[in-house]
């Protein structure tokens, strides 16, 4: 008996499906409908997708570059995608920050740009995984979670919140007063600690930042014992204007969690609720040695 085109079509859907589902297992997305953009975080990566009024010729492209402040970038094509590429690195906080944007024509005047930015080397090719994805509608939608939460999905635990917290970006999750936190998942260990290392290395270094104290200390994360690099950071600002506290303490930790690799950056102000300890939201996932 012949095998159905319907059967062969459908089998070679989920193949591309498991492979989408597979590329996409460290990454989170928000949709911002007002500015109608789309962020994501994958392993160290922050990525945006935005349509701008702009055409791909020679003063397009100028805009473009003076639009996301990269009046340096390099133009160049990706032959394997056929699309422009804009190419720039610029140090900030002592770090060399690499941005990528690809360029694709959507209509006469609109270009869609994805933009691409990390501290440590580039993944090639998970770029472009992304950019083809995103061409061929393949982005999964459970990589997606609305603005407004009750709940997060941490590393494969839910975690009830409530409606006081909101998203600060992919991963990066803040509840007033009771603390923040962002992570990123990696498919090994070197890479999760290296971003842990270029994260705590942009704070030694940041303009509006003094970091007055560093200190390895033992606690659980997720249940495990581990050990995390806690600061202590003045922020260069009047309380004034800061509305209480101008010192946050802050928590790196790099753990093997349910499988995965991850880098939590935890923090809270001197004064939020319970910080004599641990605020609510830091409680959920951290438990210091007594």
């Amino acid at each position: 008996m012949r095998i159905g085109i319907l059967f062969i079509l459908s089998i070679s859907s989920l193949g591309l499906l498991g492979q989408s589902a597979e590329r996409f297992k460290n990454f989170h997305g928000l949709r911002d409908p007002r500015r109608q953009m789309q962020f994501f975080e994958a392993e160290g990566y922050d990525i945006f997708i935005e349509r701008v009024a702009y055409s791909l010729d020679e003063k397009g492209i100028s805009k473009i570059k003076k639009k996301y402040s990269i009046k340096e970038g390099q133009l160049k094509t990706d032959t394997l995608l056929n699309l422009k590429t804009l190419v720039a690195s610029k140090e900030t906080h002592g770090l060399k920050g690499l941005y990528s944007f690809y360029l694709i024509p959507a209509q006469e005047k609109v270009t869609i740009v994805i933009g691409f930015t990390r501290a440590q080397s580039r993944d090639s090719i998970l770029e472009r995984d992304f950019v083809k994805s995103y061409q061929t509608n393949q982005i999964p939608e459970s990589v997606y979670t609305k603005i407004e939460i009750d709940s997060i999905n941490f590393v494969g635990r839910t975690i009830q919140l409530g409606p006081i917290c909101h998203w600060m970006a992919p991963h990066n999750i803040q509840c007033p007063d009771r603390g923040q936190m962002n992570w990123a998942i990696f498919d090994n260990h070197k890479d999760a600690e290296a971003y842990r290392d270029s994260r705590l290395e942009m704070a030694r270094n940041g303009t509006l930042m003094n970091v007055k104290e560093e200190e390895w200390v033992s606690l659980k994360f997720e249940g495990q014992e581990t050990k995390a690099k806690r600061t202590k950071v003045k922020i260069q600002l009047p309380k004034l204007i800061m509305g209480g506290s101008n010192v946050l303490v802050v928590y790196y930790v790099t753990a093997h969690v349910r499988g995965k690799f991850v880098t939590c950056i935890l923090s809270h102000y001197t004064d939020d609720i319970g910080a004599y300890k641990l605020p609510p939201l830091l409680g959920e996932v951290l438990e210091l040695d007594q």
